[in-house]
């Protein structure tokens, strides 16, 4: 006991260091259940109160890592002093935890006294049964058992007691119950469904309380109640009303709630619901200044609302838990970021009426010396341009000379979001960019200009305006593409978080360029990028390689003097990765992993371009770290792996020379069904699997004989599952064709199992990128036919439909016209007709097949 006495002093040291030893001793200690019994003996003991509430925390955390906690714990827990106030705390710490830990149906003591406390002490009963219930909607399993478990009949019975505690005289009980109702909304359990008319007057009345925390939680259920349970509100117009009264509400977190509110309140999901915006229509003149005004920049914003690049770098070395608690809800959005959903909301029901009373906010706002009310208008001007374009388009010239005006640049912030702003006009600068030449350059050149402005969010902005007109318009930027690079490759000698917007763009206008044939421009892009291939194992690094991975792929053999000091570099990041593995240094295995990703990407472009000459680049340590991938426990580093070896049997196969690489590949394709894989990680790792098996099946297929009918039964289990991913389906089917293709003499008792799915499936390919794929497995299918007539001929419509109902091959049409001859010839005319007579096939099919293959 002495020793954790000890242990709890230590975590009072201010020292973080100190405080991260005392956890993760606490931590290896918490599988010992007599730790937490004794940390519950320090907390209901004779101590100081400080160190009872610190052994209170530990306790939680000690809780959360053990594998099952002590029988007594509860009982112990009921001992706890609760006329000191600090105790109060560490028993509402610690009694949720051990709860939801528990499970509510294994916690009888511990619930029965929280529910003979709500009459002696409610603040502190309250409080822990509306943790208990909040932590039930985000973690707990418990809600699977919601009804028969009989520690949620428990909660159902608690309902009526609850509805009644929304009038007690402390306030703190007040918001207590609110939230224990709130979170049982999303459960519906069957006591708030008998009462949810009372509920739902309550959560209105309560919106015109004069305390703060009781109107934002009755805003928190209204949302909630809109969000999952719409069909319960009978009176939605009351609502609606309090909604447009609070708007004006002093407290901004309330206001934030009102707008998420009339935000889910636009979400239909039926035509019913549909019918009821009319009923905001009536205050849409009152409510759009006071949501319009909201757009105001705060401290908390520090960064423009419009939508540039989502920066996926900075997120640090987070284990998968880290990365789950950091996903965001929609309610913690910031109020600028929800009253930009709204308006968008608005703008896509309320248009017609609405841009009109915009504009005249908008001009006002123009007018003002506050430089934030002057973003706004900014602001707004690229929210409604789509709309002002379609119904005002006269003010559009003089709207994007406003927008040039000087005193634009002179704040960073209203200089951000003019460039996004501009950018929401591509559609009209498109159409004007032959005649306005003038205006064009004068556009290009202060995006040029920002992208050397010292503010990372102007030239976050440039970049991503550059980045939107490449997309909307590229031919705009085509005759000024030196001029554009020359100003990116000069900002690349910057450094810091800025680099990331800058290769992201380059990244973009790389991939709108059909070709570049500048070998100066392309040896100064390719000589910039690698003179930054510095901190090669440092998470900023992963921008630069997609970068790389672009422009290798654009420039093919013309950056080849180029690759073996990008591969080196490549190297060097992905041994970052093995000896991370090797070392145990799971805080940055994360970010290891992404640059292995990346490096795999750059690497699979090298392949493309080098074929077999990679084998002059690497050595074996290269497949030993690829095979270190595939056994990765990430599905999306084992995807990446299959890819590149997918590549590499393609186009560099002697690599594989001392390895059978089929039965490796075989390993990774799970035959599981859907139904067990809702997430589709296995499904997706056996597509990746898959197409490299179909091109071994081309490139060497006597490797396939030894796993042929093994992989066969799991790609055909695999592609008649329900509900199957579109374009995995296509995959699969043409990695069958080639695996069938290959073993043609074996496929027999296969065909009846696979034959009419992959035709079915193939006939939807409308991609052109997987024409020559879907070319090749038609004159597998025509073979097949030729081979196995008897076996095809039930399912011969859908081989004929799917050929009829793609493009013309022109080295199909031969061959498909004599295999039908045969068919004609083999069966006779009467039953080669009686094939083509169900009602499933389409319209039109055939005259097609008539008209065009003369048949």
């Amino acid at each position: 006991m002495d020793q954790i006495i000890e242990l709890i002093q230590w975590s009072a040291q201010p020292d973080n260091q100190i405080q991260k030893q005392v956890y993760k001793r606490a931590q290896e200690l918490s599988q010992d259940t007599q730790f937490l019994i004794h940390l519950c003996s320090v907390i209901i003991g004779n101590y100081d109160a400080e160190i009872r509430y610190r052994a209170a925390v530990i306790l939680k955390s000690a809780v959360k890592n053990c594998t099952t906690l002590p029988e007594t714990l509860q009982q112990m827990l009921i001992q706890v002093d609760l006329s000191i106030q600090i105790m109060r705390q560490a028993f509402v710490i610690i009694v949720p935890e051990v709860v939801v830990r528990n499970g509510i149906k294994n916690s009888n003591i511990m619930m029965e006294y929280l529910i003979k406390l709500i009459d002696s002490d409610p603040v502190i009963a309250t409080d822990c049964l509306s943790k208990i219930i909040e932590d039930l909607k985000f973690n707990s399993e418990n809600i699977n058992y919601y009804g028969t478990d009989t520690g949620l009949q428990l909660i159902d019975q608690l309902i009526f007691k609850f509805i009644s505690l929304v009038e007690h005289s402390n306030t703190q009980v007040v918001v207590n119950s609110l939230n224990f109702l709130n979170y049982n909304i999303f459960f519906m359990p069957p006591s708030l469904n008998q009462y949810i008319d009372c509920y739902i007057n309550i959560l209105i009345t309560g919106t015109r309380s004069q305390e703060q925390q009781i109107r934002l939680k009755c805003f928190q259920g209204i949302q909630a109640l809109i969000e999952t349970n719409r069909d319960k509100i009978k009176q939605m117009n009351l609502v609606i009303m309090a909604c447009v009264q609070s708007l004006s509400d002093p407290d901004k977190e309330v206001v934030r709630f009102v707008e998420l509110c009339l935000t889910d309140f636009l979400r239909f999901n039926d035509a019913e619901d549909y019918e009821k915006t009319h009923l905001l229509e009536p205050y849409l003149q009152q409510i759009l200044q006071p949501i319009i005004l909201n757009l105001a920049i705060t401290r908390s914003d520090q960064i423009a609302i419009q939508p540039t690049f989502s920066n996926s770098y900075n997120q640090g070395g987070k284990n998968e838990d880290e990365e789950q608690d950091e996903e965001k809800t929609l309610g913690e959005y910031s109020l600028r970021s929800v009253s930009n959903l709204l308006l968008k909301k608005l703008i896509e029901f309320y248009d017609k009426t609405i841009v009109p009373i915009v504009l005249q906010i908008i001009d006002q706002l123009q007018q003002q010396q506050d430089w934030k009310q002057q973003e706004i208008a900014v602001i707004c001007l690229g929210l409604f341009a789509e709309k002002i374009m379609e119904n005002h388009a006269n003010l559009v010239p003089n709207i994007l000379m406003s927008l040039f005006q000087e005193k634009n640049q002179q704040n960073e912030y209203i200089y951000a979001s003019t460039l996004w702003t501009f950018s929401q006009y591509n559609e009209w600068i498109k159409t004007v960019a032959i005649n306005e030449t003038q205006f064009i350059q004068s556009y290009l050149k202060l995006l040029l200009i920002s992208i050397e402005n010292q503010s990372i969010i102007v030239k976050e902005s440039a970049c991503s305006a550059l980045n939107s007109l490449s997309k909307d318009a590229f031919f705009i930027l085509q005759p000024y593409l030196l001029d554009l690079f020359q100003v990116y490759l000069k900002a690349l000698s910057q450094k810091g978080g800025v680099l990331l917007y800058i290769y992201q763009s380059i990244t973009t206008i790389l991939a709108e360029c059909e070709t570049i044939e500048n070998q100066e421009l392309i040896d100064l892009i390719m000589t910039k990028l690698i003179s930054n291939l510095i901190d090669l194992n440092d998470y900023n690094i992963c921008p630069l390689y997609e970068c790389l991975a672009e422009a290798v792929e654009k420039f093919g053999q013309r950056a080849l003097k180029y690759i073996p000091v990008i591969y080196q570099a490549i190297v060097q990041s992905m041994n970052g990765y093995v000896q991370s593995i090797q070392n145990g240094k799971t805080r940055l295995l994360y970010q290891q992993k992404e640059i292995l990703k990346r490096s795999f990407d750059v690497c699979i472009k090298i392949i493309n371009i080098t074929k077999e000459s990679f084998l002059e680049l690497c050595d074996q340590s290269f497949l030993q770290i690829v095979d270190l991938a595939i056994q990765d426990t990430e599905t999306d580093v084992k995807q990446y792996a299959l890819s590149l070896i997918g590549e590499l049997i393609k186009d560099c196969y002697t690599i594989f020379k001392n390895v059978n690489i089929a039965i490796v590949l075989n390993e990774y394709i799970y035959a599981q069904s859907i139904s067990i894989d809702p997430s589709k990680l296995f499904l997706a790792t056996s597509n990746n699997a898959a197409w490299a098996l179909g091109e071994l099946a081309m490139k060497d297929p006597a490797k396939l004989t030894v796993i042929f009918n093994a992989v066969m039964e799991k790609l055909i289990k695999i592609i008649n599952e329900p509900k199957f991913p579109k374009s995995i389906a296509q995959n699969l089917c043409i990695a069958i064709c080639r695996i069938a293709g290959s073993h043609i003499q074996q496929i027999e008792e296969f065909i009846p199992s696979f034959f009419k799915r992959v035709c079915l499936i193939l006939s939807q390919i409308k991609s052109q990128s997987l024409d020559e794929y879907k070319e090749e497995s038609f004159k597998i299918l025509i073979n097949i036919v030729k081979m196995y007539p008897g076996r095809v001929i039930n399912d011969i419509k859908y081989f004929v439909y799917c050929i009829v109902a793609s493009n013309e091959f022109p080295s199909i049409k031969p061959l498909f016209v004599n295999i039908l001859q045969e068919l004609q010839q083999s069966f006779g005319q009467q039953k080669f007709d009686s094939m083509f007579s169900s009602d499933d096939l389409p319209n039109g099919f055939r005259m097609k097949m008539i008209n065009i293959y003369g048949v």
